[in-house]
C-alpha cells in the first residue's frame, strides 16, 4: 500500500487543545484544504497538516488533545469518495489513519466521552451514519438500511445523535438515539433544505444551516414544541 502523507509539526509555545480556546479549521490558502489551528486572532494560524490530496473537516476529541480529519479533500464538496479518517495529536504528531474500506468516510464528530466517532460513509449503496469504537476498532451502522442520513453531531450527553436526512423527502434535521432507535424530526413542520446540525454545549439549542436557494445560519431551541427558528 501506498505510505501514509506526512503531517507538518511546528513547535508552539502557547497550551494546545481546543478547551483552551483554539480553533481547528480548514483552509486551502496553500492551495489545498489542510487543517490549521488558530488560537490567538493576533498571530498567524499554524498549519497542522500537510497532506498532497488535502484535508479538511477537524473535529477535536473531547479532551482538546487530538483532531480527527479527513483526506483526501480536494476541495469543499458535500460527499467524499474515497475519504478516510485520521487522528493526529495537536502538537502534529501521532498521525493515525482509521479502518477504512472502499466508499468513503467523512464529516467525522468525537463523542463526549472519547471512546467512539460518528461519521457518514459511502461504504454502503446509500449515505449512512456509522460508529467508530476506538478501542476496538469496530464500525457499527446505525442508519437503517434505506435512510440516507449523514453530518451527524452528539448531544452533550452522548445519548444521541442530530443529523441531516431525507427520510421524509426533503432534506431535513433529525434526533436519534445511537442504537437508531426513537428517531425524532427537530425541523420545522414542512421545512426542508435543513443540514449540517451542531447541537448547542448546554443540550438545549440545535444550529444548522436552513434554506437551499438562499441559506443562512439558524437556531431552534431542542424539547420546546413549537420553538421558533432565529437566525
Amino acid at each position: 500500500p501506498p505510505p501514509l502523507p506526512s503531517a507538518t509539526f511546528t513547535p508552539a509555545v502557547t497550551p494546545m487543545g481546543g478547551p483552551s480556546g483554539e480553533l481547528a479549521f480548514a483552509s486551502d490558502r496553500s492551495g489545498i484544504p489542510q487543517v490549521y489551528i488558530w488560537q490567538n486572532t493576533n498571530v498567524e494560524p499554524r498549519q497542522l497538516t500537510n497532506f498532497p490530496d488535502g484535508a479538511c473537516q477537524p473535529d477535536w476529541s473531547p479532551d482538546g488533545n487530538r483532531i480527527v480529519f479527513i483526506s483526501p479533500c480536494p476541495a469543499d464538496q458535500d460527499e467524499y469518495q474515497n475519504g478516510s479518517m485520521f487522528i493526529l495529536n495537536a502538537d502534529g504528531s501521532g498521525l493515525v489513519r482509521l479502518d477504512t474500506q472502499p466508499g468513503g468516510d467523512f464529516a467525522p464528530a468525537w463523542s463526549p466521552d472519547g471512546a467512539s466517532i460518528a461519521f457518514s460513509s459511502l461504504r454502503d449503496p446509500i449515505l449512512h451514519i456509522f460508529l467508530y469504537d476506538l478501542a476496538t476498532n469496530k464500525v457499527t451502522r446505525i442508519s437503517p438500511p434505506s435512510s440516507r442520513d449523514s453530518h451527524p453531531d452528539w448531544s452533550p450527553d452522548g445519548s444521541k445523535l442530530v443529523f441531516d436526512t431525507t427520510r421524509s423527502g426533503e432534506m431535513q434535521v433529525w434526533t436519534m438515539n445511537l442504537d437508531s432507535s426513537s428517531p425524532r424530526e427537530f425541523s420545522t413542520a414542512g421545512g426542508s433544505g435543513e443540514s449540517m446540525p451542531v447541537w448547542s454545549p448546554d443540550g438545549k439549542q440545535i444550529a444548522y444551516i436552513s434554506g437551499s436557494s438562499r441559506p443562512i445560519l439558524a437556531i431552534r431551541a431542542f424539547g420546546e414544541a413549537g420553538a421558533q427558528e432565529r437566525q
